[in-house]
């Protein structure tokens, strides 16, 4: 394939042959943020938000200020940004801002729709509609391990808008799934920190002796077949899992990966023992395998899955393990520091009452997590076919309102 033929693809993406056509960056408003060179940092103050506060929001990493700038680089909630620089697969995307006041970092633009041409919210699924062309710009441009997508490429890339009453439609309908999956997130975080918080004070109420975490869990190492790796075999690999959540709802297929993976059973915690201060901690929602920079811990009893998930994610364990962590260019944690971190010696009494209060929050928020995977896959599908204009909205419309339903 010539050159010409890739920048074509690259800058004139597919749209309805009727829309009218306008070039990407006439239709919003750039601001890119700030240097990090010109902000005052402070210990406490607004936050300085990165592509890292955006994807895992405000955090022990974040840095503050307490000096004013330039209005137009202040952030609230439900501004849009768009991320052009960093890591092509992992970095360059489109996102609503939600947390809270801050003040914008550089390599972000925040997008101010020209809302006379464009409805906003299609303007927001439009540039997600257009990832997979930003990542391929940005990953053409890749030298150092990042890429970027610049304003010449947004001036040369060439975009199409259906009638405003259409980009309504189109906003409504992938809109009401976003809203699904968030009102989810937002589920899961508030039954997480309940479940936290139960865990913690019956931890604390034990009167038996100090124990260690092995006494709760075993480590399982269940190398998976070669020629077993198929399709229908669910695998997470350390990418897939978020940051400071026990609640995973990301996961791919098996199939064509190597076989050096690991299997794991539905309420297995799945510990990233890859630089443990990114907290990848989380309980299985599924059954498959995992990449082996992830350690796979199996709760004697079933009833103290909570427990030894909130146990192996807590602040004080994560910071020794990292402290403790070996290798220079990609820390480690090991089974051996994990496995004698001290846990009170909970009777069976005890035990049985805590499960008691956490099992079904944890069924029911590990239940939410298939609901958003279904969610975010049927979002994923209409994407692209109603932002090409394959799909016109009415028909789609209903198809999410019954799936939603």
């Amino acid at each position: 394939m010539s050159s010409t033929s890739i920048e074509s693809e690259l800058y004139y993406p597919e749209f309805a042959t009727e829309w009218l056509r306008y070039p990407l960056y006439d239709l919003a408003v750039w601001i890119n943020g700030m240097a990090f060179r010109d902000i005052n940092f402070t210990p406490v103050g607004t936050p300085v938000v990165k592509i890292a506060e955006i994807k895992n929001g405000v955090s022990g990493q974040t840095k503050f200020t307490q000096s004013t700038y330039d209005a137009k680089f202040f952030l609230k909630n439900g501004d849009m940004l768009f991320c052009w620089s960093g890591q092509p697969e992992t970095s360059i995307d489109t996102y609503w801002w939600r947390g809270g006041n801050g003040w914008l970092n550089q390599h972000i633009f925040k997008v101010l729709p020209n809302q006379g041409i464009v409805h906003r919210d299609f303007f927001y699924q439009l540039l997600r509609y257009m990832r997979p062309t930003f990542v391929q710009i940005a990953r053409n441009k890749q030298t150092t391990g990042l890429g970027h997508v610049t304003k010449a490429d947004l001036q040369r890339l060439v975009v199409a808008l259906p009638p405003i009453d259409e980009q309504r439609g189109i906003a409504a309908t992938l809109g009401a799934l976003d809203d699904k999956i968030e009102s989810n997130r937002r589920s899961q975080v508030t039954g997480e920190k309940l479940i936290r918080s139960l865990v913690t004070a019956a931890l604390e109420r034990s009167t038996g002796e100090v124990g260690v975490l092995r006494d709760y869990c075993n480590l399982i190492k269940e190398p998976a077949r070669i020629g077993a790796l198929t399709a229908d075999l669910h695998y997470i690999a350390f990418e897939h899992m978020p940051r400071g959540s026990i609640f995973l709802d990301n996961w791919g297929n098996a199939e064509g990966l190597g076989s050096d993976k690991s299997y794991f059973q539905v309420g297995d915690i799945l510990f990233g023992k890859l630089r443990p201060y990114f907290k990848k901690v989380g309980i299985a929602p599924v059954d498959g395998v995992c990449s082996t920079d992830i350690l796979v811990l199996r709760p004697i009893r079933k009833a103290d899955t909570a427990l030894v998930a909130v146990v192996a994610s807590s602040d004080p364990l994560i910071d020794s393990l990292s402290a403790a962590a070996t290798g220079t260019r990609m820390p480690r944690a090991s089974w051996k520091d994990l496995a004698s971190w001290p846990v009170p010696e909970m009777t069976t009494l005890e035990r049985d009452e805590l499960a008691d209060q956490v099992a079904p929050l944890v069924e029911r928020l590990t239940a939410m997590t298939h609901e958003t995977k279904r969610l975010q896959l049927l979002r994923d599908t209409l994407l692209p076919e109603l932002l090409s204009g394959r799909i016109r909205v009415p028909e789609a419309h209903e198809t999410v309102q019954e799936v939603i339903a």
